[in-house]
């Protein structure tokens, strides 16, 4: 018998403030489209932490992936940041 994990716990730091609203817009938008069950997003001074019990265990890979493209791409951040 395999067992699946099927909790994630993710935290982005030296988010800066005016970028987290944005950011946390596009993962919960991004979650919504692998699972319908939503993700805990919460902010804590400059990180945002994220919790999410999914269906699929892939959607743990497929979701750091998006992060860090997503991040990246916003220039606030670097894969160093996250905690996964």
């Amino acid at each position: 018998m395999t067992t699946v994990i099927k909790m994630i716990h993710i935290k982005i730091t030296n988010i800066p403030n005016g970028e987290q609203s944005v950011l946390i817009n596009h993962i919960s938008s991004y979650i919504q489209k692998l699972d319908k069950k939503p993700a805990s997003i919460e902010v804590q001074d400059d990180a945002i932490n994220i919790s999410w019990e999914f269906k699929d265990a892939s959607y743990a890979d497929k979701l750091y992936e998006y992060l860090t493209q997503t991040v990246i791409s916003m220039n606030s951040t670097n894969k160093e940041n996250f905690q996964y």
